[in-house]
């Protein structure tokens, strides 16, 4: 288990945020233990010094202490910074399960910004905790949620819900199985403001779950064997399992050659065009995080992909512009030729980031 969340921190962070290396004027740290001491301990004990360190940071200073420390490790130059950004997911879950919700307001505009999927995952566990087990969370997947959306990515249909995207991920991580929880995720939505969104994200966080589970173990499965049952339940399961799946399909693409792992994402579309557009789109998210958000490494890559070069791109620079807050990354759009549809999407992925400021 700490094998997995050391690696999906590492993923999720570099998508969600910790390659940021802008001050964003968070409060000055002025009180917290000393982060280096936990860079000579190892293992779990390195986990728990990290984690100690953070909860600390908000029994002393409340969230803007915790968002300073937080500020402070990702910019941290050397090991530090890196243990740190390993961490993060992990650090931010901690935080999120550490507040008291009945205290804070407007957590939305409050939030630490790095790793914040993993604040609110955290946050949206202490819900998911009053129902003991698998089967009673399956069973509340509906209305679980009601009162705690947050917009937290940009889903089907516009702005997401942060509430059942972790509600994906946890459902399979306490043993739910994975169509069982997909179909969960796709039962009528209880008071949501974005309903499309509202499965999808759930979805999406289920098959994150998955092929972070897989990347974990080492393990980089097929996606048309794991995706098989989802693309039998519906489209929309189907896509969100083979847009998530770019992180298998980059890791075997490695060794076989990007084409080949494109080549996959065509297959997909003798079926449906969006299942193929959908697996580029992944494949551009994992090319981020692997590519070290390089333009033109990113570029060159998609280019591989013929004409599933718009879909990759589009997602990777989308997945760049949100880590990073770096608007220059729209100007991919003049790449494209679907320019509007691309310009909205990074224009929702700015409003995204504004609100969080």
């Amino acid at each position: 288990m700490q094998i997995r969340l050391v690696l999906a921190g590492v993923f999720t962070a570099t998508i969600l945020g910790v390659t940021a290396a802008v001050w964003l004027g968070s409060p000055r740290v002025t009180a917290h233990p000393d982060l280096d001491r936990c860079l000579r301990m190892y293992g779990d004990s390195e986990a728990a010094c990290f984690n100690n360190a953070i909860t600390a940071a908000y029994e002393d200073g409340g969230l803007a202490g915790a968002a300073a420390l937080m500020e402070y490790g990702a910019l941290a130059p050397g090991r530090l910074g890196e243990r740190f950004a390993a961490r993060c997911h992990e650090m931010a879950h901690t935080l999120g399960l550490s507040i008291d919700p009945v205290r804070e307001s407007d957590l939305e505009s409050r939030a630490p910004m790095r790793c914040r999927s993993g604040f609110f995952h955290g946050l949206h566990s202490q819900r998911f905790n009053a129902h003991k087990g698998s089967e009673a969370l399956r069973a509340v997947a509906p209305s679980v949620c009601i009162g705690s959306e947050s917009v937290l990515r940009v889903g089907r249909g516009g702005v997401g819900n942060g509430c059942r995207h972790a509600l994906g991920h946890e459902m399979l991580l306490r043993g739910v199985a994975p169509l069982e929880a997909a179909q969960a995720c796709m039962l009528p939505v209880v008071a949501t403001h974005n309903p499309e969104s509202a499965v999808d994200d759930c979805l999406r966080g289920l098959y994150m779950e998955v092929f972070l589970t897989f990347e974990a173990e080492g393990e980089y499965q097929d996606p048309a064997v794991v995706c098989a049952p989802a693309r039998d339940l519906s489209l929309v399961a189907g896509l969100a399992c083979i847009g998530e799946s770019g992180l298998s399909l980059f890791r075997l693409g490695e060794s076989a050659g990007p084409p080949t792992a494109f080549q996959s994402c065509a297959a997909y579309g003798i079926q449906d065009p969006a299942l193929a557009a959908s697996c580029a789109g992944g494949l551009g998210r994992a090319a981020s995080a692997f590519l070290a958000n390089d333009r033109a490494d990113l570029e060159q890559y998609c280019r591989q992909g013929g004409g599933l070069f718009e879909a990759c791109l589009v997602d990777a620079a989308a997945a760049v512009m949100e880590a990073e807050q770096d608007y220059s990354w729209a100007s991919v759009c003049t790449l494209v030729a679907r320019v509007e549809i691309c310009n909205e999407k990074m224009q929702d992925i700015k409003w995204l980031v504004e609100t969080r400021s």
